[in-house]
């Protein structure tokens, strides 16, 4: 009898460990997916931010230039990757400030070809960079829990 629960037990324990080793495994993998997520979501953003700067400036330099056209077009191609991106950001994350905060970024970016001269310009790029930056310090509490990680983005002030 004594052996039969010493089997009973020691199976109980090893099932236990096993469950707890899958179940970290299982988090650590939607971890690695959602870093993912947002490392491209910050790229993404970066890029269509950069590309909205250049259309802006383009667009004021040379309207109608073959260059301002290029410049649209780069744009919407980066606002397209831009959504692609937020898409699975939505569908990875179960926190809604960050979802949040994720589509404060392109809202601050769509903004920016609408300045109406460059000092507006200026302030609204500087504002979506900011925006980003938030993003990233959220992102990162939600990567690692409790760290508080400064500003990791060098957006000008």
């Amino acid at each position: 009898m004594a052996t039969l629960l010493g089997s009973l037990l020691t199976f109980c324990i090893q099932r236990s460990i096993a469950d707890r080793a899958t179940a970290r495994q299982g988090a650590e993998r939607d971890r690695q997916e959602r870093l993912d997520a947002y490392g491209r979501f910050t790229g993404a953003a970066i890029h269509y931010r950069l590309s909205e700067l250049t259309r802006w400036q383009l667009q004021t330099d040379s309207p109608g230039s073959a260059e301002a056209k290029a410049a649209v077009a780069e744009a919407h191609r980066c606002r397209a990757t831009l959504f692609e991106v937020l898409s699975r950001l939505h569908i990875l994350t179960d926190d809604p400030g960050l979802r949040t905060i994720a589509t404060s970024v392109v809202e601050q970016i769509d903004l920016i070809h609408h300045a109406g001269d460059a000092d507006e310009r200026r302030r609204r790029g500087i504002e979506a960079g900011k925006q980003i930056e938030h993003f990233v310090r959220h992102a990162a509490t939600d990567i690692r829990p409790g760290n508080r990680a400064g500003v990791l983005l060098p957006f000008k002030r």
